[in-house]
């Protein structure tokens, strides 16, 4: 935790002295360049991983947008459960998960599910590390009009 701040003090003091007219070219060049090996690398970059993000992401915004039906939105969310639960099969997984791909951010997701909350479109804030969220905005009473995690019985 230490080196964590030290090295933010070390930035802050960078962004302060470029501010004033004292920009430190050798530092921010390195930085550019410390960004660009990390964007580049394979360890880091896995194009499979970031086309199925994007599929996701293109499909939640076209049903937030209402441009695809919720029968659409949800076959496209269990074909991507099935996806995740077939590959830990394949990889004899013992307690299998299906990767939450219905639900965007946790806090956004479970704030949705509640009446008495709002959520801005861009009004992003840290919450842990690199972990952001758009924070819930009460203004109202708060409930629970529906299950969250589970879908209702439906009568036989």
């Amino acid at each position: 935790m230490v080196a964590f701040v030290a090295q933010k003090v070390v930035e802050v003091n960078a962004l302060a002295k470029a501010l004033s007219g004292a920009k430190d070219e050798a530092f921010f060049s390195a930085n550019a360049a410390a960004q660009a090996s990390r964007k580049s690398s394979p360890r880091v970059t896995n194009e499979t991983g970031q086309k199925a993000t994007v599929e996701l992401g293109r499909v939640r915004r076209e049903y937030k947008a209402k441009k695809i039906s919720e029968e659409e939105y949800v076959k496209s969310i269990k074909e991507e459960i099935k996806k995740v639960v077939d590959l830990q099969e394949e990889l004899d997984i013992d307690v299998l998960v299906h990767g939450e791909p219905e639900r965007n951010d946790m806090v956004e997701y479970f704030g949705e599910q509640l009446s008495g909350f709002a959520f801005t479109a861009n009004g992003w804030v840290q919450s842990y590390g690199s972990r952001c969220v758009k924070p819930p905005i009460i203004y109202g009473d708060v409930s629970r009009p529906n299950p969250m995690t589970a879908r209702p019985k439906t009568a036989a």
